[in-house]
């Protein structure tokens, strides 16, 4: 997890969250999971138990919100799916990292 808050305290965090709150919405999703996040730990947290809680209870929802990310299915597929803990992580770090790309590029191609 240290890895995760290193990679989330880089990014431009209100942009960051910001970004995931779109997509959760875009993806047809009511929820006010993400709102007032003040750290990365509790972003990264939030996420996990929003990502959790898709995976068991609201598949479509989760397969919504999968393809609104933009999350590769192939990375999706590479996970090993044994154990619970380790499939959300995963699913996060992979979130975490494409919701990043999005900041990043909307802010170098919006400064150009």
């Amino acid at each position: 997890m240290s890895d995760l808050v290193k990679m989330v305290s880089s990014a431009d965090f209100e942009a960051l969250v910001a970004q995931i709150n779109r997509d959760v919405t875009l993806a047809g999703i009511d929820s006010d999971t993400f709102n007032n996040v003040t750290t990365p730990e509790e972003l990264i947290s939030r996420l996990q138990n929003f990502i959790d809680v898709l995976v068991s209870n609201y598949q479509e929802s989760f397969s919504n919100f999968m393809y609104r990310v933009d999350v590769p299915e192939k990375e999706i597929n590479a996970i090993n799916k044994g154990e619970m803990t380790h499939l959300i992580d995963e699913i996060t770090y992979f979130v975490l990292k494409r919701e990043m790309q999005k900041v990043y590029f909307r802010k170098k191609f919006s400064d150009s």
